[in-house]
C-alpha cells in the first residue's frame, strides 16, 4: 500500500513531463501511463502526478507554478 506517499498539485499551473531517455510510468489520477524517451504527457491543474520509474525527465509549466504547489496525501491508498 502507498497511503503514506505525499503528492503534489497546482491549483493554476498546467504540467508537462516530458521523458528524455530510457521508460517511466507516470500515475495521473489513479491511471498508470507509460511513456518512452522523446514522448510526453500534460498534467491538468488540480491533479497530483506521480512519476513511478527513476528516469531522465524534465517538467515544465504554464503558467509558473511558483508558489502554486499545494502538497496532499495519496488518495488511492
Amino acid at each position: 500500500m502507498r497511503d503514506n506517499i505525499l503528492k503534489m498539485y497546482h491549483n493554476n499551473a498546467r504540467q508537462f513531463f516530458s521523458i528524455l531517455s530510457g521508460t517511466a510510468t507516470l500515475e495521473v489520477d489513479g491511471v498508470f501511463i507509460e511513456l518512452s524517451a522523446l514522448q510526453g504527457y500534460e498534467v491538468s491543474q488540480i491533479v497530483p502526478p506521480q512519476m513511478l520509474k527513476n528516469t531522465k525527465f524534465i517538467v515544465t509549466s504554464q503558467p509558473n507554478s511558483k508558489r502554486d504547489m499545494v502538497l496532499t496525501k495519496n488518495k488511492n491508498g
